[in-house]
């Protein structure tokens, strides 16, 4: 496009939104591509009425009608919900939501930012941007590299079986055929070949008893010579075949152990003991669903009575989430230990992530202080699930919820440090996907709501409720195979001054 004074219009307070939406060179800042599935819009930041949009079915509609109203073909409150943040407060805000494709008539999960434009044009509008994505765009060059390599592997293990096949049916067919061929010549030739003949049958059921080594000499000068030859080339062939096979079996049993000694490093990376805290008990778990996986959790001695709590969740699965999870366990433990302030560790622990990694791949954290002094706990939420706080006074529960995205997702995170009270009787459950997300033979998920009815039933002390929620969850899955780490840590109060 050619911009010239006609068609572009400088931005200022004499303009309406009228004149914005007539000018070209404006809709393409309004409207620009986020990634490879995302875009940018652009809406009223008091009523949340759409201005640009990708699509025109949008533009001057109010998202409340498009989105809150049961008549209207895209109801879904959510999206009305993460945009109202914004509408309501007139602040910065961010979320995620399931988005309905019509055209294949799947539900995906996207996330949305809105960042309040401050500037308001001639007929009286402030407009706020909201870029949109798709989350599978972070973890889709995790899966598909996963996909490879368990495709490569299959690849492999057929192949192998494969020779080991053939080998089988040309030692038979073989074998079959020197016995048939020494019993035909045994009846219709001379006794001057009946020694040979005898020789070949001998080699054959050397051969057999696996003895390789095993060979036919024989100097008649004709096709007996021939095929004794042949026998004893296909002993020494046989026998390489039968090398390589021991020592892919050998190669897989490497893999194996190596894939075992990576698991007992990693279960090494997790805490031996909770630590003795008084007025509380604490107690954690790390089940992979795999030898190594990306789940861990964490416990950080900060002195003064005040101890970190840390639970992640790493995109993806197997070697390289593990790798990922060993990264991001040391980078938010050493930024713990030096900055008292929990978000300013973060941060500093996202910055270097964003730095020195390259992978694509990132960590839903959820990291708290309990000030056990003062029974204080101060948490912050880097996009993971939010924990359950469970009042045993009258059995309700609450979600521990602050904003905060992933950490590795972009540099200038934004995260909020709240505070609760610790009181008497009070637990606090800490999970990552894999408790809630684990299915059973029909697909039926676990679910949040059957998790917060067993935390409300069960009250007994940590260790004794982890070892029940993991009894529920395998009970529930009967024999489906673990797909997701299972990771959980209880905090419970116990004692402690009012």
């Amino acid at each position: 496009m050619v911009l010239t004074e006609d068609t572009c219009i400088l931005f200022n307070k004499n303009h309406t939104i009228s004149d914005l939406q007539a000018d070209p060179y404006f809709q393409a800042i309004a409207v620009q591509d986020v990634g490879e599935t995302g875009y940018t819009v652009v809406l009223d930041v008091d009523n949340g009425t759409y201005y640009f949009h990708r699509f025109s079915r949008f533009v001057n509609n109010n998202s409340k009608e498009l989105f809150d109203d049961p008549e209207s073909d895209l109801y879904n409150p959510p999206v009305w919900k993460l945009i109202n943040q914004t509408v309501g407060t007139h602040e910065d805000s961010d979320g995620y939501y399931e988005w309905y494709e019509v055209s294949t008539g799947e539900i995906r999960d996207k996330y949305v930012y809105n960042a309040v434009v401050n500037v308001t044009t001639a007929d009286g509008v402030q407009m706020f941007v909201a870029a949109t994505t798709y989350i599978d765009e972070f973890d889709r060059p995790v899966v598909e590299t996963t996909m490879a390599i368990n495709n490569a592997t299959q690849e492999s293990v057929d192949h192998f079986d494969g020779e080991v096949h053939k080998m089988e049916t040309l030692f038979l067919m073989v074998l079959l055929a020197t016995i048939v061929l020494v019993s035909v010549i045994a009846i219709f030739l001379s006794h001057r070949i009946t020694e040979p003949i005898r020789m070949l049958s001998e080699g054959a059921v050397q051969i057999g008893k696996g003895k390789l080594d095993h060979r036919v000499h024989i100097r008649t000068g004709d096709e007996l010579q021939d095929l004794a030859e042949s026998f004893n080339t296909m002993a020494s062939e046989l026998k390489i075949e039968i090398r390589m096979v021991e020592e892919t079996t050998r190669e897989k049993e490497k893999i194996e152990r190596e894939l075992h000694i990576a698991h007992e490093i990693q279960k090494s990376f997790l805490p031996l003991k909770a630590p003795e805290i008084e007025g509380y008990r604490l107690s954690g778990v790390n089940i992979p669903a795999r030898e190594v996986g990306g789940d861990f959790y964490d416990f950080i001695e900060l002195g003064d009575q005040k101890t970190g709590i840390v639970i992640a969740d790493v995109s993806g699965k197997g070697v390289p989430a593990a790798l990922f999870m060993g990264i991001s366990k040391i980078l938010v433990r050493a930024n713990a230990k030096r900055i008292l302030d929990p978000v300013q560790a973060l941060k500093e622990a996202n910055s270097i992530i964003m730095d020195e990694s390259d992978s694509g791949m990132f960590v839903t954290l959820f990291y708290a202080i309990l000030d056990a002094k003062n029974n204080k706990l101060t948490f912050i939420n880097a996009g993971h699930n939010p924990p359950l706080l469970i009042r045993r006074e009258d059995n309700k529960i609450a979600l521990l919820k602050a904003k905060g995205i992933p950490l590795g997702v972009m540099e200038d995170m934004e995260l909020e440090s709240k505070e609760i009270h610790m009181e008497n009787n009070e637990l606090v459950f800490l999970y990552t996907d894999g408790v809630t997300e684990a299915v059973n033979e029909k697909d039926e998920e676990f679910g949040t709501e059957y998790l917060q009815e067993l935390l409300k039933e069960e009250d007994c002390p940590p260790d004794d409720m982890i070892e029940k929620i993991v009894r529920k969850i395998r009970e529930f899955a009967g024999r489906r195979e673990q797909f997701d780490d299972i990771t959980m840590v209880v905090l419970q109060s116990e004692g402690v001054e009012e």
